[in-house]
């Protein structure tokens, strides 16, 4: 996992593995989280350069989560 840090904020970059179909995009709370975006495990790259383009503007860190067709939220 990388950990991408802004002035402001974070992102945890988790590594996709073979298996992952898809990419998510959490918001991450200090008590709940909320799915921002459920992207194909090619834009995984993107999802990335999305999560570090905006994570100043949340009070929250973004966690991009590559999962498998099992276990994604779409």
């Amino acid at each position: 996992m990388a950990v991408l840090k802004g002035p402001r904020n974070y992102v945890c970059a988790y590594e996709p593995l073979p298996e992952d179909q898809y990419v998510e995009t959490w918001l991450v709370g200090s008590e709940e989280r909320h799915l921002l975006l459920t992207q194909p495990i090619e834009r995984y790259r993107e999802a990335v350069d999305w999560a570090v383009s905006v994570m100043d503007k949340f009070a929250s860190p973004i966690s991009v989560l590559p999962v498998t067709a099992r276990e994604a939220r779409h």
